[in-house]
């Protein structure tokens, strides 16, 4: 499986006082939501992108103030026919 490198400093780790292992899993998290917002991955594998149950991805989506029907609603689509 390919991998993704991203540097980062280590004050990033001091700021959120979380440790290296919490802080992948916080942003392999977001570039999952993120990349299911603008619906480069489906639900299935946006939770499978960051190693995740479907029904735990929802969990802490909706943890992270988001609706998935607010993100999948065509209305939003940028492909919106008007």
């Amino acid at each position: 499986m390919p991998t993704l490198t991203i540097p980062y400093n280590n004050d990033l780790l001091i700021t959120n006082g979380q440790s290296l292992k919490a802080l992948e899993r916080e942003l392999q998290f977001l570039l999952a939501v993120k990349l299911f917002e603008i619906q480069r991955l489906s639900l299935g594998k946006a939770a499978e992108f960051c190693q995740m149950s479907k029904i735990s991805f929802m969990y802490e989506l909706v943890q992270e103030s988001r609706s998935i029907q607010t993100i999948r609603n065509p209305i939003f689509s940028k492909n919106r026919i008007s």
